[in-house]
């Protein structure tokens, strides 16, 4: 059986205890068949770090996006285009609408939304489009900006 962990944040987790180094993760992944797995970015530097941590290797890919949650910083969008051209990035996102914990920057989140999508539909690399407590504008930003043309997966 082949299994897909379609969002892991390998750059996240513990390498001091629990695992000695990606290559260790993946091959303990590897046991259990999990044969591919999508390595989700939350922020621009981030994205960096995880591509330089992670490197090029069989059965990962990779997201390039902001969370809406790490909009505290404005970040360059031509350097979210030009990051997520890389052939390794398959999706756009971390993306999306969370007014739960930062209800200040939902303007900030609504403008970097709209980016990841028309980046997306631009490069023809779908969304992860993350949502909360903001369902009827996260609903509104994906017909608005016709993210059909790109697609998506929505949680």
């Amino acid at each position: 059986m082949l299994l897909v962990d379609s969002h892991c944040h390998l750059d996240g987790l513990d390498y001091q205890s629990l695992h000695k180094d990606v290559s260790d993760v993946l091959t303990k992944a590897r046991a259990r068949d999990v044969g591919f797995v999508l390595a989700v970015a939350t922020t621009l530097p981030g994205y960096r770090t995880m591509r330089e941590l992670i490197g090029d290797r069989p059965g990962v890919a990779y997201s390039c996006g902001v969370h809406p949650i790490n909009q505290d910083a404005p970040y360059d969008y031509a350097e979210l285009r030009q990051l997520a051209a890389d052939p390794l990035v398959v999706v756009m996102g971390e993306t999306g609408l969370d007014y739960h914990y930062q209800p200040e920057t939902q303007a900030q989140q609504r403008d970097s939304f709209r980016e990841h999508i028309r980046v997306g539909c631009e490069l023809n690399k779908p969304v992860i489009v993350h949502t909360r407590s903001a369902r009827q504008d996260t609903l509104d930003v994906l017909k608005e900006e016709g993210v059909e043309r790109c697609g998506g997966v929505l949680h």
